[in-house]
């Protein structure tokens, strides 16, 4: 073997037959140029530079394994990113609530203010009830009283029932038109969470 052969199988790592001792010392440098091949170019998996592994010990197509921390910190971000989506799409829900009802409950006060529909329908009952009481409850007695007197009372109670019945209509129509004209927020607060009573 010529010198340059032997210096090549030196450089390598490959047992040289007659050297003797010198193979014993070949071996060394081969381990001694397998962890510097290590720590010049560190696995890709994410190992550690003192446990090389072999080239074709990989699978092909298999993703190299992430970190654990890396893992939590996606997860996390995910989870994150989840949440304030949901919460988005929650306000986005709960802001097309309150402009519907607004409107329904405006409409309701426009054109049956008179009965206390709109208060029902926010669930402002005490006010309600007390509308639809004074405006039944008044045409009921209205009737019967006119209806003892022969229709001398009559008289009076229809045109006062009227009054009466108008004054809670002009009272819906005001609280509706109110209803409309606030915004999303001014209405939520005072009358869907405040349950505010009149106007």
């Amino acid at each position: 073997m010529t010198k340059d052969a032997a210096n090549d199988a030196d450089r390598f790592g490959d047992q040289v037959p007659g050297h003797g001792e010198g193979g014993e010392r070949i071996s060394l440098d081969k381990a001694s140029f397998d962890r510097a091949a290590t720590v010049i170019a560190p696995d890709p998996a994410g190992m550690s530079p003192g446990s090389p592994q072999s080239p074709g010990s990989h699978s092909v197509g298999s993703p190299p394994s992430a970190s654990p921390s890396v893992t939590s910190d996606w997860r996390d971000t995910a989870r994150d990113a989840g949440q304030s989506l949901q919460g988005g799409l929650n306000a986005i829900q709960s802001q097309g609530d309150v402009a519907q009802k607004k409107l329904i409950a405006g409409l309701l006060g426009i054109f049956l203010g008179s009965l206390g529909i709109h208060k029902f329908y926010l669930g402002i009952s005490t006010p309600g009830v007390v509308v639809l009481a004074i405006n039944i409850g008044g045409w009921i007695i209205a009737t019967l009283l006119t209806a003892i007197s022969l229709g001398i009372l009559g008289l009076v109670l229809v045109p006062l029932m009227f009054l009466v019945s108008s004054v809670l209509g002009i009272i819906g129509l005001i609280e509706g038109i109110l209803y409309l004209t606030k915004t999303d927020p001014d209405f939520q607060r005072d009358y869907v969470i405040g349950k505010k009573p009149w106007f």
